[in-house]
């Protein structure tokens, strides 16, 4: 998929950064989660497997607050999206990611 995208926008080393997915294990609703997640480290650049795609960046999101944290939430129940603060949170990683990215080649 990197390599698609970086194809069809013709830059071919354009920043790949993405966070992790489904932080709360629910093994019966989303069999293969964890070979997913194993993968998503996998194409990291840093992680130097096999995989690895460069300027591709793995963002852990695991810890970040949950829809179902939101205040006054609609959706208590939603496990799987992040709530406000947990987006703005992910964003601040993305940032700080794609800033060491543009320091290396800078």
């Amino acid at each position: 998929m990197i390599k698609r995208i970086r194809a069809d926008l013709e830059a071919p080393d354009l920043a790949f950064i993405y966070g992790s997915v489904l932080p709360v294990p629910a093994p019966a609703r989303f069999p293969g989660r964890e070979e997913v997640r194993q993968g998503q480290k996998d194409v990291a650049e840093e992680s130097r497997t096999s995989l690895s795609v460069n300027n591709a960046v793995y963002v852990p999101a695991d810890d970040l607050q949950l829809r179902s944290m939101d205040f006054r939430t609609p959706y208590p129940t939603d496990t799987i999206h992040l709530g406000t603060h947990g987006v703005l949170a992910l964003g601040e990683r993305f940032a700080s990611a794609l800033e060491k990215i543009w320091r290396q080649k800078n």
